[in-house]
């Protein structure tokens, strides 16, 4: 099997506890190279526990990670960033009073050499972050627009270009849509499913099943930190998510 047909990510048992709360209790996952991954469950079931290890935000306490078959070990958010890994959290992680270039580049500044002096390259981050964000299919005025005067739905397009920007691999996307509208609902959809279009693995958490239903090819259901059950979107019913979800 090529690195391309095995799964790009692959999570073994993987628990985690905070004192006495089991948050994580061994659970398998796994996500192929262009699929979209539906993770759902009720409040405090675990998902977004599961994804912050998988992001490296969280260390886990039993369990492995295998990212293209390679055993790895996530020791920090900047070192599963490093290796294709993403997550856009739910407060985004944005700046509202720099630009939207400055806040795709925040941290990984592009540079160039002036009179043998290194200075920022402020003219290509600026047409970079305008070609990423047509490329995903979002229409902004300008780069140069500050972050605090645009919708909430083009924020998260900012938030999300620049998950995908660095060679990622996996974008974790928790609740995305969540306080947007029902347009900026619908842009957000056709982000991941344009990213899904690029080979990316997508992993949408999400309380919202008929958003889930629209766009994942598989929905994992969580429930006190234990996965329910992993399955075919074709294979299950709104209905029978919800049952998993509550008992």
């Amino acid at each position: 099997m090529t690195k391309q047909e095995s799964p790009v990510i692959r999570m073994e048992k993987i628990s985690k506890s905070f004192g006495a709360v089991k948050a994580v209790q061994e659970v398998d996952s796994h996500l192929s190279h262009g699929e979209i991954l539906g993770l759902v469950g009720d409040n405090g079931s675990g998902k977004t526990t599961l994804m912050k290890i998988l992001a490296g935000v969280y260390q886990p306490d039993e369990g492995s990670i295998y990212l293209e078959d390679d055993k790895v070990k996530f020791e920090h958010r900047f070192v599963a960033r490093a290796m294709g890994i993403e997550m856009v959290f739910q407060d985004l992680g944005l700046c509202p009073g720099i630009s939207i270039a400055e806040n795709m580049f925040m941290g990984r500044e592009l540079t160039k050499k002036f009179l043998g002096i290194e200075v920022l390259d402020k003219k290509k981050m600026m047409s970079e972050s305008a070609r990423c964000l047509k490329n995903v299919g979002i229409k902004m005025p300008s780069s140069k627009m500050r972050v605090r005067n645009l919708s909430g739905g083009q924020q998260k397009a900012v938030a999300v270009e620049r998950a995908v920007y660095w060679d990622t691999k996996v974008v974790i996307m928790d609740e995305p849509t969540a306080a947007l509208g029902v347009k900026e609902q619908q842009s957000v959809l056709e982000i991941m499913r344009n990213l899904k279009k690029k080979d990316m693995g997508i992993i949408f958490i999400s309380h919202n099943l008929e958003e889930v239903f629209s766009v994942a090819d598989r929905i994992m259901v969580l429930s006190r930190g234990r996965k329910i059950s992993d399955i075919c979107k074709e294979d299950v019913t709104k209905e029978e998510i919800v049952r998993m979800m509550i008992t």
